[in-house]
């Protein structure tokens, strides 16, 4: 006998309820006939339990019994990581099976809704490379609820974990008194090389920080690479407070407290790199929220004319590191890059003739030849108190971390009046408003003009990807929001990403950082004591050379650094003198060449190779987002903001953002709630009720903090919610991951 006559002569599931009696011929017609007419084919299974003709658990006992199976329980019985890595996720949600375990060498058990389904059973077969697939009956909804919590994007760790080595990662100086203390399962082997294969698999990636969010269903791991976030892995959610707690553990956090914040570090071994993680725990609506960031001890540091100066603002750095005392001020906003810039010029000045003290909170890297001092304000180790001592040291350069107060301000600039270079960083948007912070924190004008040297003002922006980068041609767009015309870029080499998998797709390998140099002149002196604005301020460092950091951004774009995107997404807006642009971009920065994921070995690859891609990856493709907001500016920013990754459509309000929708059924919509013609609660209604957007990725956007707003929108199928005034790269993350995890459903 043939497989395909067996095959035609099996029972069909309709068959089987009604040979069982639980279902009579007439409800299967009607079934049938709501399953036809339905938009979208939903399984029989589903169907009659729908319209309540039978129980899940009626359908799963009837299948068992008729074809010979037995039932699981999937709250009971859970699967085995090595039957799981058999089966992709897509094939085993299409199919709704679920992989429990291998048994002997060749046979795999799969639980199922319908093991009627002889093509699931034979796409399950061949995918696993396994004899045979013996099939046991569970319920439609416990196959739902377990594929999610074990397919959370769970491939990637079972991978992750499996091409880890045992010595590849160790804690250093651990506490084996504490670890006597610890929840059972934050000390069981899975659970601690799993948290080991994310953070070997975070450095070899040049991840800044790890983030490991609890979500309703799952736990989300992500990793913040050259300045944004991306979406690395989904783990089942009963793995996630083991995970946390191992986190804790290490960094020797209290795993009993849940209910307050917590920071703590520790330090790692990751093949054979130490690295220092400085770890934040924060109470979440799902569980704790840890983020750790990254810092690699012995990493090669850059010199100070590696950290992409153009000539003639090194000079400037130069110069003012030279001078036996002063104040030198480095600002912007945290994440910025500041702590390399201040370690690059420790480092060109550092010698046996000079003693030079730092005060850090905390101490990112150790420095040869240096005498560093982390704070501790738990203990009253303040920086101002710091600053008090250290001058009791003999010092003849200070670096103080951070400028928060009054009396560190004071103590700083009293020490540059005798005889003293010290060093520190401000929180400011750009060079000239450092001055106001100054004053605003308490100093008086007379003390800012007389110890201020230079304010060095700065940004990360992305570096194109070496490895595929391809000439670019800016949209109208983005050269009308930049202030240029055509004429403007006559002659530059605009470069761009086309994405490859060295970057993982994003166009972009490694950050450099954009300058703004203020050199404080006889003329600024006098103007700061005389009390102008930080306006006039900003005028005359012009006058005397100053560039703002949308020119030094501009400059590394023209010479095909970076992207005028990039530029335009990073550097506040600034009215541009194009002669001194003109002027620069001439000049050698000397950029290094970012740094390669030390996974991939390029030595490795012949010409015209692919690194391999990351297991995880599933670039956006070319998606289409549409964009509503009767606020013009907001639109113009989305559409900027997006336009290297996805077809952007625009609409002002409502009406026209459903016409739009319907003809061109987009991925994604980002919809503010208050449109002039209606609310979003309406429109997004609207959409999920439409065939060809009920699967959208929709993100509202609103200027109001309203939970009940926010219920109401998620209640009404809105997929996530942000409050303006809103982060960019937080934006395009969570637009990415939604659309992600909208094409996987």
């Amino acid at each position: 006998m043939c497989v395909a006559d067996t095959r035609k002569r099996r029972k069909r599931l309709g068959e089987i309820l009604v040979d069982a009696a639980v279902l009579t011929e007439e409800q299967l017609q009607t079934a049938l006939a709501q399953q036809a007419a339905g938009g979208r084919r939903e399984r029989l299974g589903k169907m009659v339990v729908k319209l309540g003709f039978v129980t899940e658990e009626d359908v799963a006992i009837s299948l068992a019994d008729q074809l010979g199976y037995s039932t699981v329980d999937l709250i009971e019985e859970t699967a085995e990581p090595a039957a799981l890595s058999r089966v992709p996720r897509k094939l085993a949600e299409r199919h709704q099976a679920l992989p429990l375990r291998v048994e002997g060498n060749d046979v795999l058990v799969v639980a199922m809704a319908d093991p009627t389904n002889v093509v699931a059973l034979d796409d399950i077969r061949l995918t696993s490379g396994m004899r045979a697939v013996r099939p046991v009956v569970a319920t439609s909804t416990a196959l739902e609820d377990a594929l999610n919590r074990l397919y959370g994007s769970d491939s990637a760790a079972l991978e992750m974990v499996e091409g880890l080595n045992d010595g590849d990662v160790s804690v250093i100086e651990e506490d084996d008194e504490d670890l006597a203390s610890i929840a059972e399962g934050a000390g069981e082997q899975p659970v601690v090389r799993l948290a080991n294969a994310i953070l070997a698999d975070a450095v070899r990636s040049r991840t800044s920080d790890v983030h490991v969010e609890p979500e309703r269903d799952s736990v989300r791991v992500r990793y913040r690479i050259d300045g944004l976030l991306r979406e690395k892995m989904r783990i089942p959610k009963h793995i996630g407070p083991a995970l946390i707690s191992r986190f804790k553990i290490m960094s020797q956090l209290d795993i009993a407290e849940r209910r307050l914040p917590q920071d703590g570090r520790a330090a790692v071994r990751i093949e054979g790199q130490e690295v220092d993680l400085r770890v934040s725990s924060m109470p979440g609506m799902h569980g704790e929220v840890i983020v750790m960031r990254l810092l690699r001890k012995g990493t090669q540091r850059l010199g100070i004319d590696e950290i992409g100066m153009a000539e003639d603002s090194l000079e400037t750095f130069r110069l003012a590191l030279s001078r036996p005392q002063g104040l030198i001020i480095i600002t912007g906003p945290t994440g910025s890059g500041k702590t390399s810039t201040l370690y690059a010029g420790l480092t060109e000045i550092t010698d046996e003739v000079r003693n030079i003290i730092t005060l850090e909170d905390p101490i990112e890297y150790e420095l040869g030849g240096i005498n560093q001092t982390q704070i501790r304000p738990k203990i009253g180790f303040t920086f101002a108190r710091g600053m008090r001592t250290v001058l009791r040291q003999d010092p003849d350069v200070v670096m103080v971390g951070e400028i928060r107060d009054q009396e560190t301000a004071e103590l700083g600039m009293e020490a540059s009046f005798t005889g003293h270079l010290v060093l520190s960083t401000l929180h400011t948007n750009d060079a000239p408003s450092s001055v106001i912070r100054l004053v605003d924190l308490g100093v008086e004008r007379f003390m800012i003009a007389s110890s201020l040297v230079l304010v060095i003002a700065q940004r990360l922006v992305r570096v194109v990807c070496p490895h595929c980068k391809t000439e670019d041609e800016p949209s109208d767009k983005v050269m009308r929001l930049l202030g240029l015309s055509r004429d403007d870029i006559k002659g530059a080499t605009l470069m761009r990403g086309a994405g490859c998998n060295v970057c993982e797709k994003s166009g972009f390998l490694g950050r450099t950082a954009v300058y703004e140099m203020l050199s404080v002149t006889p003329r600024l002196r006098e103007m700061i004591i005389e009390g102008a604005t930080e306006t006039k301020i900003a005028k005359q460092a012009r006058e005397d050379g100053m560039r703002t950091l949308r020119e030094d951004a501009l400059v590394k774009a023209l010479n095909g650094l970076t992207t005028l995107a990039e530029v335009l997404r990073v550097t506040p807006d600034a009215e541009l003198d194009l002669d001194a642009i003109q002027r620069a971009a001439v000049g050698d920065f000397s950029v290094p060449e970012p740094e390669v994921p030390l996974d991939i070995g390029l030595s490795d690859l012949e010409e015209g190779d692919e690194a391999p891609l990351a297991p995880d990856l599933e670039p956006t493709g070319d998606a289409t987002v549409l964009v509503v907001d009767d606020d013009a500016s907001i639109r113009e920013l989305l559409g900027v903001l997006l336009m290297d990754d996805y077809v952007v459509l625009e609409a002002a309000d409502g009406e026209d953002a459903l016409a739009l929708a319907k003809k061109n059924r987009p991925d994604a919509v980002i919809l503010d709630f208050k449109l002039p013609d209606r609310d979003g609660i309406e429109v997004t209604r609207e959409l999920r009720a439409a065939a060809n957007t009920r699967d959208a990725a929709i993100i509202m956007i609103t200027g109001v903090e309203d939970p009940s707003t926010e219920v109401e929108g998620l209640l009404a199928g809105v997929d996530d919610y942000i409050t303006k005034p809103f982060d960019e790269d937080v934006l395009k993350m969570r637009l990415s991951a939604a659309v992600k995890r909208n094409r996987r459903r």
